[in-house]
């Protein structure tokens, strides 16, 4: 059963199934007109696709990402104590434009750490979340943004990417496609998500693809989130964003 109530921008969406009871806030962000449009959307996927309620479907990731007080707490999943009903989950809080990225650290391939939004202070920033090495949406999308890094260094944008993949699988992945950007490898996925709001799929255990847009001050401009394979940020796009906005800087 799917119910709704709408409040500004902001949608809360709540269903009853057979795995433990959830709410999801789905907040709409919009820097323009038309966001009364953009807040009916998700309401339309989620009642049709049940790809987009992804997060909750898993009682091990309800019980990796429940708030404790403001923060998002990750911990093991854990199970229910006996003869419990399973305790509701809310899913984690996607990022907004205007919001400060959260701060990560994870190992980098060939060492040192990426520490953000540290590493990207005073540029604009590209973070990518992608999947696994194995993913060729992935794949795609990181030649791409290799291909497009002397652009993005000419606007004064830094890149970094990471996952879940250990060290030796992330160096081979950045050796295939002359990665020149730091790669962040062995990232907690249930952290991760807790902190961005990435989806997670949960068995095998890997963050769904995640970009992020960052303004030289860290606050976020772009967030784009997928719960699948397809859908993601596209260099060509990034570059002409980041361009609009220095040509346009007040």
């Amino acid at each position: 059963m799917l119910r709704a109530s709408s409040s500004g921008r902001a949608l809360r969406v709540a269903w009853a199934m057979s795995s433990p009871p959830c709410s999801a806030l789905i907040t709409v962000s919009a820097s323009s007109a038309g966001s009364a449009r953009a807040a009916s959307s998700p309401l339309s996927r989620m009642a049709s696709n049940p790809s987009d309620r992804y997060d909750c479907h898993s009682a091990k990731h309800c019980a990796s990402t429940r708030r404790a007080g403001s923060d998002w707490s990750a911990t093991s999943p854990t199970s229910e104590p006996s003869g419990q009903p399973p305790a509701p989950c809310v899913a984690p809080s996607r990022l907004r434009n205007g919001q400060p990225f959260p701060r990560l650290e994870v190992p980098a391939v060939g060492g040192g750490t990426v520490s953000l939004p540290d590493d990207l202070a005073g540029s604009y920033g590209v973070v990518l979340i992608y999947r696994r090495s194995w993913c060729p949406y992935r794949n795609a999308q990181l030649a791409a943004f290799s291909r497009a890094l002397p652009a993005l260094t000419g606007l004064g944008a830094k890149v970094v990417a990471l996952s879940v993949d250990d060290e030796e699988t992330s160096a081979a992945l950045a050796a295939r496609h002359t990665l020149r950007f730091p790669v962040g490898h062995s990232a907690d996925a249930g952290k991760v998500a807790a902190a961005t709001g990435a989806h997670i799929n949960d068995d095998p255990r890997y963050l769904q693809s995640a970009g992020f847009i960052l303004a030289p001050d860290g606050m976020v401009r772009v967030a784009v989130y997928s719960s699948d394979a397809i859908g993601r940020l596209v260099a060509d796009d990034v570059a002409g964003y980041i361009r609009y906005l220095t040509e346009h800087a007040a």
